[in-house]
């Protein structure tokens, strides 16, 4: 559950038009608050923050957090944000690397988000929670291995591009013979196309990990899920777990459930692998 009012107000006091027109657009009501983690100072915001004036299409399009190292770009009806940045961050959760892929504003590769906090959501056993850990984010798992939490586990050697950003994930790991692991996602009115580049001193096994809206539907080495389709190298073998969203949080944003694609190649030192998110004009 996003505060837009708080985006909204974020905007205002940075100057980002584009962030402040975000926030107006995803405003609720003073119901919401009480449906989520109820905060009196947001209902305030929500009442007495005036709704800015509309900006243009053209002036919302790309955005380029450079701090948090966070890439927004936006291309007919497909809408992709991207981050690097490093698993210390406030409410962190271990997804340097991942990414958000949205059809005219529904999310079909998406984060899971957070869940009803409680003791453990701040405690050491945080990252036991399946929503934090980098296995349900949309980064691979290198020979079983997931992004550990830490601020020296970051994104190095980013780069922001015109139509999405590279990255190089392999500190994330924290892994001894991770040489590499950069990343490159680039946005189109068609797509998304991504492209990592893997390099270990040993041969291990890599899993991609997609989190997706709907159910895909695999044919070869081709998943449909609704008004998308991914497809992915050949070799790559594929299984889907089904995840119910049981968590009365969660289930504001993901009804229903959420589908975990794995795409497994065999151990290997080098992995040049490239998957393309192609809209599915007809659905």
């Amino acid at each position: 559950f996003i505060s837009g009012e708080r985006l909204q107000y974020a905007g205002a006091r940075l100057g980002d038009a584009g962030l402040e027109a975000m926030g107006a657009r995803l405003r609720g009501t003073v119901w919401d608050q009480l449906k989520d983690v109820p905060h009196f100072g947001r209902a305030l915001q929500l009442l007495f923050s005036p709704r800015p004036a509309p900006v243009s299409e053209a002036a919302r399009e790309d955005t380029w957090l450079a701090n948090l190292q966070v890439r927004i770009v936006r291309r007919g009806s497909l809408t992709l944000c991207c981050k690097g940045g490093n698993n210390a961050e406030n409410h962190n959760h271990n997804d340097v690397g991942s990414f958000i892929l949205c059809v005219s504003g529904e999310p079909m590769a998406v984060d899971a988000g957070n869940m009803v906090y409680t003791a453990k959501t701040f405690s050491d056993d945080r990252y036991s929670l399946w929503n934090t850990r980098s296995a349900y984010h949309n980064v691979p798992l290198i020979g079983g291995v997931e992004q550990r939490a830490g601020e020296t586990c970051r994104a190095k050697d980013v780069l922001c591009l015109p139509d999405g950003m590279e990255l190089d994930m392999a500190p994330a790991y924290g892994m001894e013979g991770l040489q590499r692991a950069r990343r490159s996602l680039t946005l189109t009115e068609k797509g998304l196309d991504i492209t990592d580049d893997i390099v270990l001193s040993d041969p291990l096994p890599v899993t991609w990990v997609f989190m997706l809206r709907h159910r895909p539907c695999i044919e070869g080495n081709r998943a449909y899920m609704g008004r998308l389709s991914l497809a992915f190298p050949e070799g790559l073998s594929a299984s889907c777990e089904e995840i119910p969203i049981q968590d009365t949080r969660m289930a504001h944003s993901f009804p229903g459930s959420l589908f975990r694609l794995l795409l497994t190649a065999e151990a290997g030192k080098i992995f040049q692998a490239r998957f393309l998110f192609d809209l599915e004009e007809n659905v």
